[in-house]
């Protein structure tokens, strides 16, 4: 029999769909992000090139960029980031795959409104005929402003927009100074990072800052220095630059800059499983540590080469290097790319290493194993279209013999 005497061969060709990782966003007045006209005062043809396995650095600067403002990540996931920003003075919801960068659905939820400074606050309750104006405390969460009129001690909370959220009556105003008093007459004489140390029969010790002296002061009732030793140094004030560097070294990884205006720096960073958000102040002191979500877990081998292959890579090869991260080199576009990535699947390094030989024809494919003397060859493609895994069987010549589904594709 002459089937006898054949050899047969199935080929597996595995085909995946590319997706580049240069991605063109046009942005519109009304809509940034989506594709419509552009108009006056926007960036016109703007290209940007993103590496995959972004960290949400990138994703912030990449939305800075775009003109928006107040850019807080809300949730992240492995392919897409969603935040909240502001633009032209209305807040939206944006959506970004992380994948090529490209701003993928944007949603008007509200507007935004202007932030205010203390010293703000301090102008509009002179302007009311407030006296004895101290601040004591303030942050991301708004400030608490003593004042007086009347004789009468008020207590005033505001929000970061200049809205009163409580206002407490405490009393009589006396001519004796509170502690809020006279941390804020210290605070006018240049001291900062003011601690008070002890307190007896109205006359205060405090610690405090000027320059990058550290002092120990004593105060009377009235607010007069009585005394003020030297007791050593003080860290200067620092540049928004060194955030990361200051959080990491207190145990965070992954840390993003979402604020970098003063008087408190904003921060979200990593702790283990948890997402944390931080209010650090001018001198690298973190103030306040809130609990905002969860942290996707580390990645590994697998789901770095699935990240590489939805860039289009192929023939990947992965280098486990623990805690470190990994190592990968592939091809891309005939182009061979070694790549470093953190253990959570952040592109640190990428260089060009080489060329990569394109890859061979299936008519050559053919041509070789006919040449071998095989026969009767059947191909087997199996892909992805419209979200289904497609397997096809075609003949030597290209004809489609059998189709039939065998699953889905993510």
């Amino acid at each position: 029999m002459y089937l006898k005497y054949c050899k047969q061969l199935l080929i597996f060709l595995v085909a995946m769909v590319p997706v580049g990782v240069n991605a063109q966003i046009w942005s519109g007045a009304s809509q940034p992000g989506q594709m419509q006209e552009f108009q006056s005062g926007m960036i016109t043809d703007a290209q940007f090139t993103i590496e995959f396995g972004n960290s949400t650095g990138s994703i912030v600067r990449l939305l800075e960029s775009q003109g928006y403002t107040e850019v807080q990540i809300t949730k992240r996931k492995l392919t897409s980031v969603r935040a909240q920003a502001c633009y032209r003075g209305s807040r939206y919801v944006v959506k970004v795959k992380t994948i090529g960068g490209i701003i993928d659905r944007v949603s008007k939820i509200g507007e935004c409104r202007p932030t205010v400074s203390a010293e703000d606050l301090t102008k509009q309750l002179r302007q009311d005929g407030y006296r004895r104006i101290s601040i004591e405390d303030s942050g991301s969460d708004g400030f608490r402003i003593l004042a007086c009129r009347s004789n009468k001690r008020i207590a005033f909370r505001f929000d970061e927009y200049g809205q009163v959220v409580n206002r407490k009556d405490l009393g009589r105003c006396r001519d004796q100074l509170d502690v809020a008093e006279i941390k804020q007459r210290l605070r006018e004489d240049g001291y900062n990072r003011i601690d008070l140390i002890s307190e007896e029969n109205r006359r205060y010790r405090f610690r405090a800052c000027r320059g990058t002296n550290r002092f120990e002061i004593r105060v009377g009732r009235r607010g007069r220095i009585q005394l003020e030793d030297r007791i050593g140094r003080c860290s200067p004030p620092i540049e928004a630059r060194q955030l990361r560097e200051i959080v990491e070294k207190r145990g965070y990884d992954r840390v993003v800059v979402i604020d970098r205006k003063l008087p408190v720096y904003g921060v979200e960073a990593c702790q283990e499983s948890k997402l944390m958000q931080l209010s650090i102040n001018r001198f690298g002191e973190i103030k306040k540590v809130t609990r905002i979500g969860k942290c996707d877990p580390p990645l590994n081998s697998r789901q770095i080469a699935a990240l590489l292959r939805e860039t289009g890579a192929n023939r990947i090869e992965v280098e486990s290097l623990g805690r470190r991260g990994f190592i990968t080199r592939s091809c891309l576009k005939q182009v061979k790319y070694r790549n470093e990535f953190d253990v959570y699947g952040s592109s640190l390094e990428r260089t060009r290493i080489g060329k990569c030989a394109p890859p061979p024809r299936l008519t050559k494919v053919v041509r070789d194993f006919r040449n071998d003397d095989y026969s009767n060859l059947r191909i087997i493609v199996e892909g992805c279209r419209n979200g289904r895994r497609i397997q096809t069987l075609i003949d030597e010549y290209g004809e489609i013999k059998n189709r039939r589904r065998v699953g889905s594709c993510r």
